[in-house]
């Protein structure tokens, strides 16, 4: 874990990969006290005597979305993946800002790549989702791998997230579309009414 850390510069761009195709786990994809490459591009002290890199910080998160991207495109190269409660992609708009973040991430994840990034920021990030859908529009009508709509994904992650009973909220269960109802949701294998 510590050599991907220590390598994670643009200047040792074949060492970095060599060392994440090696062990794919060291960009952090197991429970960890330790920040992941994408969050250490973002969130470390920079100077010249740490092993973080230096240059911009644009660099060197795309470094770490890009082989996240190579070797766990289904979670988005953990794009997602939260430290202390804050996505790699919530602490990436904050640091770079929301068009050069986004600039990196399309980089790396293009939209012609047809990857259902809003799922996922439904489901790990909705604050994002309204920013993250101004740059992937065409993403609205993707399916993902369980065939499933942004609107379906979202109604689920809702219902899952607790809080809608019908006796409070009939409006949410009557604007549902009969596509929503008559599904299963992916993660809990419930009709929507099971988990209402």
């Amino acid at each position: 874990f510590g050599l991907a850390l220590r390598s994670l510069n643009p200047s040792c761009v074949r060492r970095f990969d060599l060392i994440t195709s090696w062990n794919p786990e060291s960009l952090g994809i197991g429970e960890s006290q330790w920040k992941s490459p994408i969050h250490v591009a973002l969130l470390d002290e920079i100077t010249s005597e740490s092993p973080t890199p230096l240059g911009p910080r644009e660099d060197w998160f795309g470094m770490a979305l890009k082989a996240g991207m190579k070797h766990f495109p289904e979670r988005l190269g953990l794009l997602f993946r939260k430290f202390e409660g804050k996505s790699a992609c919530k602490i990436a708009f904050e640091v770079l800002g929301v068009d050069k973040a986004m600039a990196t991430i399309r980089r790396c994840i293009p939209p012609s790549d047809n990857h259902p990034i809003l799922h996922h920021a439904l489901e790990y990030a909705p604050d994002l989702v309204d920013d993250i859908c101004n740059y992937y529009p065409d993403a609205i009508f993707l399916r993902d791998s369980n065939g499933y709509k942004t609107s379906q994904v979202e109604f689920y992650t809702q219902l899952r997230r607790g809080g809608k009973m019908f006796k409070d909220q009939a409006r949410f269960f009557a604007n549902a579309t009969d596509e929503q109802v008559n599904t299963m949701d992916p993660k809990t294998g419930l009709y929507p009414f099971m988990l209402a």
